[in-house]
């Protein structure tokens, strides 16, 4: 086994809160991911140099910035391993979306290299990796539908039935960088917890909702067009995508199309529970 080529999926966030901010400046979530079918693909191929090389990679995206190579440095580090490895990404996500895009493609990175370089890790020591590097990273590894809490690491499976949704994006350069709408003045960081309660598909809210539209204002354009088909609409994390939840196949690519027509990037897309790398490490 040299050559793994492997899923990276997308993730919606169901809610998302903000419910406090700690003295370091890292902010307290509340929220709920699922996958949906939308997915990058990774491919990894084994050096036995120890080099880590990202090749022919996508547009904005180098080997100093990329989120995959951060995490095969992060467990070739953890390991002690002498082994490389070269990253080829094919991006299905868009960038800037609030998908958990480069955060997917970390975890697959992590969990495909548990497996082609034989580390043998468990799921809680990659989920330790996982944590630097980004806060939906450790949800990707954990790898189920789940109630997210403190700043990523705190996660809860939950059963949420399956779903065909609309996942839209206003498209290319219209995305929201998460950084600065967690800086943005306007956000509110005192929602109210909802870790005591039952978990719906309408439960909540998100909180980043109206500071994402105003850093992008194609992502409110994009909320207004969906919500002419009246379906349930919510933003996926900081933005700039949106989700409806559709009655049925047939629906969800009927807006999916529609919204195409109007100049939009949209997708039917269908949620699931688990991650189809899940298998890929031991729980303990």
């Amino acid at each position: 086994m040299v050559t793994l080529r492997l899923p990276a999926p997308a993730k919606i966030n169901t809610f998302l809160h903000v419910v406090g901010r700690r003295d370091d400046g890292y902010h307290l979530l509340e929220s709920v991911m699922v996958f949906v079918s939308l997915a990058d693909t990774v491919t990894l191929t084994r050096r036995d140099d120890g080099a880590i090389r990202l090749v022919n990679p996508p547009a904005g995206i180098t080997e100093a910035n990329d989120l995959a190579c951060r995490a095969a440095r992060a467990l070739q580090l953890a390991t002690g391993t002498t082994l490389g490895v070269e990253i080829e990404l094919s991006k299905r996500i868009p960038q800037g979306a609030g998908l958990g895009g480069g955060s997917s493609d970390a975890a697959t990175t992590l969990l495909g290299l548990n497996r082609l370089w034989k580390t043998d890790l468990s799921r809680p020591t990659l989920m330790t990796i996982a944590l630097p590097l980004g806060a939906d990273v450790p949800f990707f590894v954990y790898g189920r539908a789940a109630l997210v809490s403190g700043i990523g690491e705190r996660l809860r499976s939950v059963h949420l039935a399956q779903r065909w949704l609309v996942l839209a994006h206003p498209g290319s350069g219209a995305g929201v960088a998460t950084a600065q709408a967690f800086q943005h003045p306007d956000l509110r960081r005192n929602t109210a917890s909802v870790l005591d309660r039952r978990i719906k598909w309408a439960s909540g809210a998100n909180t980043m909702q109206t500071v994402a539209e105003q850093i992008q204002p194609e992502a409110k354009r994009l909320r207004e067009q969906m919500e002419l088909s009246q379906y349930p609409l919510r933003m996926s994390g900081s933005g700039s995508a949106y989700f409806a939840v559709a009655p049925g196949y047939a629906s969800a690519q009927r807006l999916a199309a529609e919204l195409r027509g109007d100049g939009f990037d949209a997708w039917a897309v269908r949620s699931s529970e688990c991650h189809p790398l899940r298998h890929f490490a031991k729980d303990c």
